[in-house]
């Protein structure tokens, strides 16, 4: 409150901003529900091969060819996929439970084909692993934390 406000001006202030208030407050629920990542030590070769391996698997069954793949310490992705179709794959990824894992591994080759997420890229994903938007839906109760 100002210095030279009072306690109704205040009040009122904090009336016109109910709405505001509350929007953010369901907001920082959601983020209280967030699953945190588990913080363990990896054999970050091994979990690197195996997510390559997997990546390659996926990349020749379903004929998604890719430039280059790299594991990164990203802060706010999972994975990325560059116009020349380089592939970038978080290391927290390792973390996630496998289907997730894979999840991510066909969204990011899905955009080697289709580089938005429209319609075709959807129907693409849904023709790979059912139900796409559930996961996206589930990836959604984990959280990338920044070490």
């Amino acid at each position: 409150m100002p210095r030279r406000g009072n306690l109704h001006q205040a009040k009122e202030f904090l009336l016109s901003k109910t709405s505001w208030i509350q929007k953010h407050l369901r907001k920082i629920d959601q983020y209280a529900n967030l699953q945190e990542i588990p913080d363990s030590s990896i054999d970050l070769e091994k979990a690197q091969t195996e997510l390559f391996n997997r990546l390659n698997y996926f990349a020749e069954k379903y004929n998604f060819p890719y430039n280059r793949a790299v594991f990164r310490r990203q802060k706010t992705k999972w994975g990325s996929c560059s116009g020349r179709n380089n592939i970038n794959l978080n290391i927290n990824l390792v973390t996630l439970p496998q289907q997730l894992q894979d999840y991510v591994l066909l969204h990011e080759l899905v955009h080697t084909k289709h580089k938005n997420h429209g319609k075709v890229f959807w129907a693409e994903m849904d023709r790979l692993i059912g139900d796409a938007r559930q996961l996206r839906k589930e990836m959604r109760k984990y959280r990338l934390i920044v070490r």
